[in-house]
This record gives C-alpha cells, structure tokens and sequence, in this order.
C-alpha cells in the first residue's frame, strides 16, 4: 500500500474517483498506484505533490522506511524517503521506465 498517498486522500477529503481525474488515469490505474501494485510516473508525481503541496518523492512506493498514519480525527504521517527524483543515478532512472 502507498501508506503516504492514501494518507493524504483521506486526510484531505478526497474520494479515489478525484485523484485519478486530477492525474488523468482511469480510477483502476489510481486504486493500483494506492495499493502498492504500480508505481506513479514521475509527471503523476509532481501533479499529486503539487495538489498536496509534497515533494513528489514522496509518492515513490520503495523509497520509504517508516510511514505511521491515523485516519481517524487527526493523523501523524513520519516520512524518511529518499528523494528518487531530486538527482536520481542512471540505474534509479532505468527502473523507473
């Protein structure tokens, strides 16, 4: 699961239906990118990160070792990614195709 996408859906109010139009994929493309089954382009990324006002590195599905979230009133959401985009190496860019 995309701990960090689903974190910010919820807390922000949004249905999965909204996020899939905003980054123009169909809803099953979206509940995939959330469930962990596909990665978001880095377009994608930059569009949601902007939504959110995130850096886009966030929304990488392997570059996270702790997230801890509560949908409930309030929600702590602890990142420590590693910024993929910022200056990724030629291998990091050749998995991302």
């Amino acid at each position: 699961m995309n701990d960090i996408l689903y974190v910010l859906r919820v807390s922000h109010k949004k249905s999965e239906a909204e996020l899939a139009e905003l980054i123009d994929v169909p809803l099953s493309f979206y509940r995939k990118a959330e469930a962990g089954e596909t990665e978001l382009t880095f377009e994608q990324a930059k569009i949601l990160g902007g939504h959110f006002n995130v850096d886009p590195s966030f929304f990488s599905l392997k570059k996270h070792s702790v997230v801890n979230h509560n949908t409930g009133n309030s929600y702590t959401l602890v990142i420590n990614p590693t910024n993929f985009y910022a200056n990724p190496t030629k291998e990091q860019l050749e998995s991302a195709k």
